[in-house]
Parts: structure tokens; C-alpha cells; sequence
């Protein structure tokens, strides 16, 4: 390699990156300087103050929605979903044995020791994010569903994306309450046994 004219071929790419950088300078202070003439010709032209601006606002969003009779669009929520109504909210699955049968063969866990899963994670510590509300009043999603969630995802292989759909509640959700941490281990431990008892 000759040096001399590597080290003129550094001097000339040193020199054409000043050049650029006092080129893109200039530019901006070219175009600072219109700018500022174009504020001051249109304020002393027109007086009066901009209108504020309005506030964006978002529309709620959620898993799925419905139109009511009205015509206006309504989130579903997750009280309102098949799981909710099948295997949450049913006196029947807890008295006859027929339908817990049905639930362990679908969930690969007896209903039993899914009622006291769920009674472990709302005792934990590490599962309050899903209990109460969050900084906006928004109630959590219901534990009892991301039990039965990560349930089915253990036992049927189901995706993230299908538990959604069945219980109105985020895959995102799903896959942090299921995802084990160094803090939720114990719990998560809990579930994997659980199912494969």
C-alpha cells in the first residue's frame, strides 16, 4: 500500500466532508432565515392569535366490536365472551359432573384444580397487574380467563391469537400473563403441573 496516497485520499475525503457539513449549514440557516421573514410578514399582516389546536382523541379500541341498534360501535368485553359465559360464570360446570368431564378433557385439567389456580394467582403478589384497575379506571382483564387461557395453550396448543378470539382479551395480555418471569415462576410452575396431572 503507498502512503502517500492513502494519505492524500484521507485529506481529500476530510475536505469533501467539510465542504457537505458547510453546505448543509448554510442551507439551514438560508431556510431559517425565509422562514422567519415569512413569520413576520404574515404577523404583521394578520393580528390575531391561531386557533389552539384541537385535541386527538382515539377510539377505544379492543379485541372486537359490535354495532348496536343505534348504529354506534361497542367494544366486547371479556364478560361478554363464550369462555366467560361457558366455564366462569355457569352454577351448571360446578354441579354436574358431565360438564367437568368435558372441561377436563378440553383444558387437560380438572375444573376443581382450576378454581384453586385461580384462587392461587389472586392471592399472589406477582399477578396484581391483573387485578383491579390500571392508571385510566380501566378494569383488568379477569384472571380467570388468563388461567383458561394459558391452560388450552399448554394442553391444545393453542396460539396467542386463538385465545383471543375466545375470551375478547388481547394476545398481548395472554402472552405476558403466561410468559414466566423470575417473579411469576411459582405460579407458572403451578399451572404446568397442574395441567398434567
Amino acid at each position: 500500500m503507498d502512503m502517500k496516497k492513502y494519505q492524500s485520499y484521507i485529506k481529500y475525503q476530510a475536505e469533501l466532508s467539510r465542504r457537505r457539513l458547510a453546505i448543509l449549514i448554510n442551507s439551514s440557516y438560508d431556510e431559517e432565515k425565509r422562514y422567519r421573514a415569512r413569520k413576520d410578514a404574515t404577523s404583521a399582516d394578520d393580528d390575531d392569535t391561531p386557533p389552539p389546536l384541537e385535541k386527538k382523541s382515539r377510539k377505544t379500541r379492543g379485541v372486537m366490536a359490535v354495532k348496536t341498534e343505534g348504529g354506534e360501535r361497542r367494544i366486547i368485553e371479556p364478560q361478554e365472551s363464550a369462555w366467560w359465559t361457558m366455564y366462569v360464570n355457569n352454577v351448571v360446570i360446578r354441579e354436574e359432573k358431565h360438564y367437568q368431564d368435558k372441561f377436563r378433557v378440553r383444558f387437560r385439567c380438572p375444573y376443581e384444580n382450576y378454581l384453586t389456580l385461580v384462587q392461587d394467582c389472586k392471592e399472589d403478589g406477582n399477578f396484581s397487574r391483573w387485578q383491579g384497575t390500571d392508571c385510566t379506571g380501566k378494569n383488568s382483564s379477569p384472571i380467570e380467563l388468563l388461567v383458561l387461557g394459558s391452560l388450552r395453550y399448554l394442553g391444545r396448543g393453542w396460539t396467542f391469537d386463538d385465545l383471543e378470539e375466545s375470551t375478547a382479551i388481547s394476545k398481548d395480555v395472554h402472552r405476558c400473563f403466561f410468559t414466566p418471569s423470575s417473579t411469576s415462576a411459582v405460579p407458572y410452575c403451578t399451572i404446568v403441573t397442574s395441567s398434567h396431572r
